[in-house]
């Protein structure tokens, strides 16, 4: 008899303590022998030759004196694999589609609806500015308040200015602003303008602002980082202007009365043709 193997198998046997055993181990199968007239050679799949003869007995005694049942082990064939393969991915699919689908229904019914809520807000206004003075100033320091020394590294300015914002009517503000330029203008950056013996012909100051806003039915805080830039032909022996233009991001601290509360975010310009006098426009984004 050969043995003929309709799928791939691996040889093997399965080991009993006597000769009636023919019950296989589970993922074994039994093959299914047919006669030849011949022994005939055969390779297995890891390239190892066994010879099959007639009449080969299915089970074997071996010097221990168990008797083996020869079986052969079952390995998966590539369309099998093809068939697992195809299986893990259409899972994966499933859930991947089932996943998203509970990811956006937490989005829609857990998730805060902060965004739906946020007001988008315009706002026009006009400001004088008053120049406070440079610092550091004190004893020891050489640095005074017409920016004369070598220490100073900021100078301040105060502002008062009305305005009108949509939504939220007409509303009057304060503030002051400081700009440091660092020790010897280190601070200062160029805003592009180029002098004929192409040195900077004007310069770029970092701004902190701090603003108190009135409306008629509440009060509001901002603090605000920025930047406040020379863009005339010519900007002085500082560099800074006039005329100038500025831009800052600002952000609420805090609020009474409506504006209690309240979360925004805001960003500004504003220019300044003399140095004391501002007009500016803006947007924000607020919870109130």
């Amino acid at each position: 008899m050969r043995t003929q193997l309709t799928a791939g198998y691996q040889g093997g046997h399965d080991c009993a303590p006597g000769p009636s055993t023919t019950a296989l181990k589970p993922g074994l199968v039994r093959v299914q022998l047919r006669s030849s007239a011949r022994g005939r050679e055969s390779f297995g799949p890891m390239g190892v030759t066994g010879l099959a003869f007639p009449g080969w007995p299915s089970f074997a005694k071996h010097w221990h004196g168990s008797h083996c049942h020869h079986v052969p082990r079952r390995y998966s064939t590539s369309n099998e694999i093809k068939g697992v393969l195809m299986s893990v991915r259409a899972s994966l699919r499933r859930w991947g589609v089932t996943i998203a689908f509970a990811i956006t229904l937490c989005a829609w019914f857990v998730a805060p609806t902060l965004a739906q809520d946020l007001k988008l807000g315009h706002f026009v206004d006009s400001a004088t500015t008053t120049f406070t003075g440079c610092g550091p100033v004190g004893p020891g320091i050489d640095c005074k308040a017409d920016c004369s020394g070598t220490a100073c590294t900021f100078f301040t300015v105060s502002f008062t200015g009305n305005g009108k914002a949509d939504p939220g009517g007409p509303f009057t503000f304060t503030g002051t602003t400081t700009a440091f330029f660092g020790p010897l203008g280190s601070a200062l950056t160029p805003n592009g303008a180029v002098n004929p013996d192409g040195t900077p012909a004007g310069v770029c100051d970092p701004t902190f602002t701090s603003a108190h806003s009135v409306f008629p039915n509440g009060t509001y805080d901002t603090e605000a980082k920025g930047e406040t830039c020379c863009v005339g032909t010519s900007c002085g022996a500082v560099g800074l202007g006039p005329p100038t233009t500025a831009h800052q991001s600002s952000v609420c601290i805090s609020g009474t009365g409506k504006f209690a509360g309240i979360r925004c975010s805001g960003e500004e310009t504003s220019s300044g043709l003399d140095g004391v006098h501002v007009i500016g426009r803006g947007e924000s984004v607020s919870t109130k």
